[in-house]
C-alpha cells in the first residue's frame, strides 16, 4: 500500500526531495556543530526518501543501472559526511542502518564485492541491535542477489556477515536461528578451498 501510494506521487515526491537537498546546499557549512548535525539529519532523511521514491516508482520493473549508480554515489558521499561528523545519537541509528542498506544493495548491483565486504565490516561499529538488523538484511540481499556472481563470492560475503555477527558485543541481539541459517547457506555455497572455515563454523 505504501509503495503504491508513493508510486502515484513519485515525481512530485522526488522533486520535493531534490528541492530540499538543493536548499540545504545553499546553507553555509560554517555553522555550529549542533546546527550542522541538524542540517545533515535533514539531508540524510531527504536522501533516504529520494531513494525510496526511486525504488517504489520502479516496483514493477528493474531499476536501471544509472539509478543504482546514483544511489551508490550519493550514499557513499553521505556515509563519508556522517563518519566525519561522528554522529552517535539515538535518533541517528535508523538512518545509519538505512543508508548502509541502500549503499550495500547498490554495491551488489554496480559495485565490487570488496566494497560490499567493507560495508559489512563497517557495521560492526554500529549499535549492536542496528548491526544485527543490518547483517540480517545484507545476508538476505546476498542470498537473493540477481547479479551474476559465483557461488564462492557469495559464500565469502556470507562468511563476512557471519564473522561480524559473532563479534557483536551483545550476542543476544543476533538470533541463534538466524546465524545458523547463514552458516547453512555458507556451507551450501562454499567449496573445498574453504574447508578450514567450514570446520571452524561447525566445530
Amino acid at each position: 500500500m505504501f509503495c503504491r501510494n508513493i508510486k502515484k506521487n513519485s515525481n512530485a515526491g522526488t522533486e520535493l526531495c531534490l528541492l530540499c537537498l538543493d536548499f540545504i546546499r545553499l546553507i553555509s557549512p560554517l555553522v555550529d556543530t549542533n546546527r550542522l548535525e541538524q542540517l545533515l539529519f535533514w539531508k540524510t532523511r531527504a536522501t533516504l526518501l529520494h531513494f525510496t521514491f526511486i525504488c517504489c516508482s520502479s516496483a514493477k520493473s528493474e531499476l536501471q543501472v544509472s539509478d543504482w549508480k546514483q544511489v551508490k554515489s550519493w550514499s557513499d558521499n553521505l556515509i563519508r559526511e556522517l563518519d566525519e561528523l561522528k554522529v552517535q545519537s539515538e535518533e541517528w541509528l535508523e538512518c545509519y542502518k538505512q543508508i548502509h542498506s541502500f549503499c550495500f544493495q547498490a554495491e551488489l548491483v554496480v559495485g565490487s564485492t570488496e566494497q560490499c565486504t567493507e560495508i559489512i565490516e563497517r557495521t560492526s561499529s554500529l549499535a549492536p541491535k542496528v548491526c544485527a538488523s543490518s547483517l540480517e538484511l545484507f545476508a538476505t540481499l546476498i542470498t537473493h542477489s540477481k547479479r551474476s556472481m559465483s557461488r564462492k563470492l557469495k559464500s565469502e560475503l556470507l562468511l563476512s556477515v557471519i564473522n561480524v555477527a559473532f563479534g557483536i558485543a551483545n550476542p543476544s541481539c543476533c538470533a541463534t536461528s538466524s546465524i545458523a541459517k547463514r552458516i547453512r547457506s555458507f556451507l551450501d555455497l562454499s567449496d573445498d578451498s574453504q574447508e578450514p572455515e567450514r570446520e571452524r563454523l561447525v566445530a
